[in-house]
């Protein structure tokens, strides 16, 4: 058993709760963790951990909004950058490869942080789970997200972003833990291509109209050998 730690500022001592949360619902689970087993790992005891969270569930939920508020914090400046270079199309399609990059760096960078998304999300699809709803919603808006950066860009931004999304995730669930990434994940460089309809494919990834009878890049994700 765990011995029991002084006492300790109660943000300091919320926050190692939530950091111990983390590493332990990316290792079994939101049913598998246990508030006793929990609150073991921090030092201290049952009710003591339930002071700071009412139950298991509201602990999942401010877990998640930690790791949301970390993960915008981070992104947001990337996504400024896209935001900020319209009107000039190629600076802002590098901006959107520059964002797709270091996304899937973070992913690779915090293996824990990625098992706790990629179990916890898995978990969720079944509806009347704690964290349903959080994963819906934050799948939706993300969608929206990515479909307003693109869609200047690209023909079809709705169907290439769902499929972006999907591949970003894939990628998190295939990469070896703590792998190093030599290469970054290029987006939209070297992707197969093939004739589409004018009004499928208004522009190019530059934003310049393609006539109906030449081939043209439809938002692709290719991946380097990384």
């Amino acid at each position: 058993m765990t011995k029991r730690k002084g006492r300790a500022n109660p943000q300091e001592r919320r926050s190692s709760i939530i950091e111990n949360a983390i590493g332990m619902f990316a290792e079994l689970g939101f049913h598998g963790l246990t508030v006793h087993g929990l609150a073991d790992r921090c030092g201290m005891s049952g009710a003591g951990l339930l002071y700071y969270f009412k139950s298991k569930e509201d602990l999942l939920l401010a877990v998640l909004e930690t790791i949301e508020t970390r993960e915008s914090a981070a992104v947001m400046p990337l996504i400024e950058a896209v935001e900020q270079a319209q009107g000039e199309p190629a600076l802002a399609w590098q901006s959107i490869v520059e964002l797709m990059r270091q996304m899937f760096r973070r992913s690779v960078a915090d293996p824990v942080i990625t098992r706790f998304v990629l179990l916890l999300q898995a978990e969720s699809l079944e509806v009347g789970h704690a964290a349903h709803d959080w994963f819906r919603n934050r799948e939706q808006l993300a969608l929206e997200l990515l479909t307003q950066l693109l869609t200047p860009y690209i023909g079809e931004p709705v169907s290439n972003s769902r499929h972006i999304m999907a591949l970003m995730q894939g990628l998190a669930q295939q990469w070896p833990p703590g792998a190093r990434v030599r290469r970054c994940c290029r987006v939209g460089q070297g992707a197969r291509t093939r004739t589409v309809p004018r009004q499928a494919c208004r522009r190019d990834v530059l934003g310049t109209t393609k006539p109906a009878t030449r081939q043209c890049r439809i938002g692709r994700v290719a991946c380097a050998r990384f």
